[in-house]
């Protein structure tokens, strides 16, 4: 359905998949991730379901470089903007291969120039 940009059925696919499988934090980020592609996304639940990836998976860094990015686009002070460098400071243990490590180093390093 993604493929197709029917996101109104992958989204339902994706709530399939969560009830047959909650400990799978791939449908959780999907779900997000099609909330923002619909440009009518709840800020709210879209940020809840990558937390709950996360809580799945604490290494999915999917999650966590949608979820950095949400926080950041709607931090209102410098100190959430500052919460979003020390959750991906903190992630640097939890990545799982260099790749990972050199995209959330990137994705770090845009944050921190955001708040200068």
């Amino acid at each position: 359905h993604l493929a197709k940009q029917d996101l109104q059925s992958a989204i339902a696919d994706f709530d399939k998949a969560i009830d047959l499988d909650p400990h799978n934090p791939v449908p959780l980020y999907n779900k997000g991730l099609a909330l923002i592609q619909l440009n009518q996304f709840d800020t709210l639940r879209t940020q809840q379901l990558f937390e709950a990836a996360l809580k799945v998976d604490p290494t999915c860094m999917v999650a966590l470089m949608r979820l950095s990015e949400l926080k950041l686009q709607l931090a209102v002070t410098f100190d959430q903007a500052q919460d979003v460098v020390d959750m991906l400071h903190d992630a640097s243990t939890k990545c799982r291969d260099k790749d990972e490590l050199v995209e959330l180093a990137t994705v770090r390093s845009m944050a921190i120039a955001q708040l200068k």
